[in-house]
């Protein structure tokens, strides 16, 4: 587990922490969200993810937000950057099911 004490946000952020971490200084922007958790969670539920994770939930549909980098003005997935995005439009991808993997179901 890494640790730091002093947190500074740019651009859109999401930052974690436990309550128990008390000397933590955050300098965040109007686009920063802080989530304090009361302690490491066990319970991985749909709805412990909704509440960690920018997640719509829209009837029976998800809808993830993710970090992108751009590369030569082409906005690319981290791990994989032949996965190109476009400002506007939208991707939908196949879910893997097998739940031992941490990016599947």
């Amino acid at each position: 587990m890494y640790s730091t004490s002093i947190v500074t946000c740019f651009g859109f952020n999401t930052v974690r922490h436990y309550v128990s971490e008390k000397n933590i200084n955050i300098t965040k922007n109007a686009n920063t969200t802080v989530i304090a958790l009361p302690t490491i969670r066990d319970d991985n539920t749909l709805e412990m993810y909704l509440s960690l994770y920018p997640i719509e939930k829209k009837g029976k549909n998800l809808i993830f937000y993710k970090s992108v980098k751009k590369i030569n003005g082409e906005y690319c997935a981290q791990y994989n950057t032949d996965f190109k995005y476009v400002i506007g439009e939208t991707k939908t991808e196949v879910v893997d099911a097998d739940e031992n993997d941490s990016c599947s179901a």
